[in-house]
């Protein structure tokens, strides 16, 4: 018995056991090939194309068309008809304000006349005035993260400021950005804010350019690159929706 007992501490020693390596995550491509990877990605799909834009503007905007079309006869056939075309409608309208969004980028089509021109069409399906909408949307590319300069959406200040503000400010401050005032919100900043700028920029405008055409009733003529009497340019214009005339007359 001693004799294997001493067998077997002389082969353990020998042959000590395996030590397993640490099992951890498995490492895949380094983080050069993963950002070289990611950039042929983005590569694929940020280069403006006026076909593809194209294609993609009137798959959006036929089917909007076909379904407003659909709407009053479905109420006739079947109302659940009709409010199956509901979601399937906004889908589409969805869409439509992305596409719109991508030309206030300039980033559908490579020509900048075709990203205001179709920006106006889809501003004007989805009720949002496109050039007033990419103007501030540029604003808060520009400064998001500047506090000095944008609150954000919903105008949030300091902890420091906060602190500074008396009880009553306080609670006003935390009621007006409360989670359930989120549809109340939204419903003013998509529906009712877009469509009282326009109509009063647009009032604004004709403003501007009746008190232009009076001043100068027998200015007609006509600058280059463009089509407007430069008696119908007042400057300054400058309105709530349009910066200058030429602005106005730019998405024109």
């Amino acid at each position: 018995m001693a004799v294997k007992a001493l067998h077997r501490r002389v082969g353990a020693a020998a042959h000590p056991p395996l030590q397993r390596e640490p099992q951890g995550p498995s490492i895949g491509p380094d983080l050069a090939n993963l950002k070289q990877l990611k950039r042929q990605m983005i590569d694929r799909h940020v280069r403006p194309d006026n076909g593809r834009g194209l294609a993609m503007v009137l798959t959006t905007l036929l089917p909007i068309a076909a379904l407003f079309a659909l709407v009053q006869p479905s109420a006739e056939w079947s109302w659940a008809l009709t409010a199956g075309l509901v979601p399937l409608t906004s889908l589409f309208l969805l869409r439509a304000f992305v596409l719109m969004h991508e030309c206030g980028h300039g980033s559908l089509f490579r020509s900048g006349r075709l990203n205001r021109g179709f920006g106006f069409v889809l501003g004007v399906v989805t009720g949002m005035p496109q050039y007033v909408w990419s103007q501030h949307h540029q604003y808060h590319h520009a400064t998001n993260g500047n506090w000095a300069r944008y609150g954000g959406p919903m105008n949030i200040i300091t902890a420091h400021d906060y602190a500074a503000l008396s009880a009553p400010q306080q609670r006003r401050y935390r009621n007006a950005r409360s989670l359930w005032l989120a549809p109340f919100a939204g419903f003013l900043y998509l529906i009712v804010n877009p469509r009282f700028n326009w109509l009063k920029g647009s009032l604004q405008l004709l403003a501007f350019v009746a008190r232009a055409k009076f001043a100068q009733p027998h200015n007609c003529s006509v600058p280059r690159h463009s089509v407007w009497p430069a008696a119908l340019m007042p400057r300054p214009a400058v309105t709530r929706s349009w910066r200058c005339a030429a602005s106005a007359i730019e998405i024109s």
